[in-house]
Protein backbone atom coordinates (compact mmCIF):
# COMPACT_ATOMS: atom_id res chain seq x y z
CA UNK A 1 0.00 0.00 0.00
CA UNK A 2 1.42 3.33 -1.06
CA UNK A 3 0.75 6.34 1.19
CA UNK A 4 1.02 9.86 -0.18
CA UNK A 5 3.86 11.96 1.19
CA UNK A 6 3.24 13.83 4.41
CA UNK A 7 3.06 17.22 2.68
CA UNK A 8 -0.09 16.06 0.84
CA UNK A 9 -1.77 15.23 4.16
CA UNK A 10 -0.67 18.54 5.63
CA UNK A 11 -1.88 20.46 2.58
CA UNK A 12 -5.30 18.75 2.66
CA UNK A 13 -5.60 19.42 6.39
CA UNK A 14 -4.66 23.09 5.95
CA UNK A 15 -7.19 23.59 3.15
CA UNK A 16 -9.98 21.82 5.05
CA UNK A 17 -9.18 23.80 8.21
CA UNK A 18 -9.25 27.09 6.32
CA UNK A 19 -12.57 26.19 4.69
CA UNK A 20 -14.11 25.36 8.08
CA UNK A 21 -12.82 28.63 9.49
CA UNK A 22 -14.25 30.57 6.55
CA UNK A 23 -17.62 28.86 6.97
CA UNK A 24 -17.68 29.62 10.70
CA UNK A 25 -16.87 33.27 9.99
CA UNK A 26 -19.68 33.52 7.43
CA UNK A 27 -22.17 31.96 9.86
CA UNK A 28 -21.07 34.35 12.62
CA UNK A 29 -21.35 37.35 10.29
CA UNK A 30 -24.85 36.27 9.27
CA UNK A 31 -25.95 35.95 12.90
CA UNK A 32 -24.50 39.35 13.77
CA UNK A 33 -26.22 40.94 10.76
CA UNK A 34 -29.56 39.46 11.84
CA UNK A 35 -29.09 40.70 15.40
CA UNK A 36 -28.17 44.17 14.15
CA UNK A 37 -31.31 44.28 12.00
CA UNK A 38 -33.47 43.16 14.93
CA UNK A 39 -31.87 45.77 17.18
CA UNK A 40 -32.60 48.49 14.63
CA UNK A 41 -36.20 47.33 14.35
CA UNK A 42 -36.59 47.59 18.13
CA UNK A 43 -34.96 51.03 18.17
CA UNK A 44 -37.26 52.22 15.37
CA UNK A 45 -40.31 50.84 17.17
CA UNK A 46 -39.37 52.48 20.46
CA UNK A 47 -38.59 55.76 18.74
CA UNK A 48 -41.97 55.71 17.02
CA UNK A 49 -43.71 54.95 20.32
CA UNK A 50 -41.86 57.80 22.05
CA UNK A 51 -43.04 60.30 19.43
CA UNK A 52 -46.68 59.28 19.88
CA UNK A 53 -46.66 59.71 23.67
CA UNK A 54 -48.60 62.74 24.85
CA UNK A 55 -46.52 65.49 26.38
CA UNK A 56 -48.56 65.25 29.61
CA UNK A 57 -46.99 61.83 30.35
CA UNK A 58 -43.57 63.42 30.65
CA UNK A 59 -42.85 64.95 34.05
CA UNK A 60 -41.74 68.55 33.93
CA UNK A 61 -38.78 69.33 36.13
CA UNK A 62 -38.38 72.96 37.11
CA UNK A 63 -36.03 74.70 39.44
CA UNK A 64 -38.87 75.13 41.94
CA UNK A 65 -39.73 71.41 41.99
CA UNK A 66 -36.20 70.29 42.88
Amino acid sequence: MHLPPVHHWVHRWAVASQQRSRRNAMVAATVLTQRRAESREVEDYLAARAVRRPATDVPVVTAASR
